[in-house]
């Protein structure tokens, strides 16, 4: 007899929680620590409608800091292959498979893969798990919702350590404990953990320089602070080594005085006296602006990211960063 069905493992603490502060990442300049306490603040209202505005302006990037894993049994063979169309999967045993990712890609797997093509059990469950714990996700103009509030001081003793903020990873001892109830005595091997354990960062007082190159690191999901909807140019130039270092100090000043003043009066000109959008007057920032970002990615991601990024021949910001990761994983 053909059998499939799957078993819910893991997921991010507090799944709305992290949701919202990795929005309002998106639309404020304050540090991650006080986005933190001012949501522990808000009441619990704040949250259900920050979510309700993600979802009705399909701003789901933001579920890309949630993860969740599954256990999947199938004697379907070509059932992992498609389900690995959208998620990560590793076989664990001859019918057994880990399952892992993101909350926006279970979301388009269970609304985008063609039912006939797939498993219609796995879809109902991964339907079924995401509507009944994930409700914001489902019409929630329509739905009534209330999300639970984080318990004590999550997320409150955090700590930023040289640019770098770890916020969560994946508990991958729950995992296998609740694994080895249908296999017994399973034990994950260091490749399977570094192909589906995750890790959440936020990231601080770094150039637009920096992330630019960042970026380019295609397994990463970053939400950076706009220059379009929040107060991003009152952040901060960073000043280069090279300058801040350099014998004729009169160089640190005149760069200071054109990053700072100049071209922030000259911003504040375009939008004050001109009427310039936003979006249009930043054109003038320098990529040395300061900026924040939150980025989640697999511990494998991050690993590549550290090969390539701690070479001596990488930029000295981005390398600074890169041993500040390493020390995170």
């Amino acid at each position: 007899m053909i059998e499939s069905f799957g078993r819910f493992l893991w997921i991010t603490p507090n799944p709305a929680f992290i949701t919202c502060l990795s929005s309002r990442r998106c639309y404020s300049p304050k540090p991650l620590i006080e986005l933190i306490n001012e949501l522990h603040e808000k009441d619990i209202d704040y949250q259900d409608r920050l979510l309700k505005k993600v979802k009705r302006e399909n701003a789901l990037d933001v579920f890309e800091h949630v993860h969740a894993y599954f256990l999947v049994k199938t004697d379907i063979l070509y059932i992992p292959a498609l389900l690995e169309s959208y998620l990560k999967v590793s076989p664990l045993t001859t019918n057994y498979y880990l399952v892992s990712g993101n909350l926006r890609a279970f979301y388009n797997y269970q609304n985008y893969s063609d039912l006939w093509l797939t498993c219609s059990v796995l879809k109902l469950m991964f339907h079924n798990w995401l509507k009944y714990n994930m409700p914001y996700l489902f019409k929630p103009e329509e739905e009534d919702f209330k999300i639970k509030r984080p318990e004590g001081n999550f997320l409150k003793n955090l700590e930023l350590d040289n640019h770098v903020i770890k916020i969560w990873e994946t508990d991958f001892d729950e995992i296998q404990k609740t694994t080895q109830s249908y296999i017994p005595d399973y034990k994950y091997p260091e490749i399977i953990k570094e192909k589906h354990s995750s890790m959440m960062i936020g990231i601080e007082d770094v150039s637009r320089a920096l992330t630019s190159q960042l970026l380019r690191h295609r397994e990463t999901s970053p939400d950076q602070e706009s220059q379009r909807f929040s107060s991003a140019h009152t952040e901060k130039t960073i000043i280069p080594p090279s300058i801040q270092n350099h014998p004729n100090k009169s160089i640190q000043d005149e760069f200071i005085n054109f990053t700072e003043k100049e071209i922030k009066n000259f911003f504040t000109k375009l939008r004050e006296e001109y009427g310039i959008p936003k979006e249009d007057a930043r054109y003038i920032m320098p990529i040395g602006l300061g900026t924040k970002l939150v980025m989640t990615c697999t511990k494998r991601a991050y690993k590549h990211i550290i090969e390539m990024r701690e070479d001596p021949r990488a930029q000295w910001e981005i390398r600074n960063l890169a041993t500040s990761i390493k020390e995170k994983l």
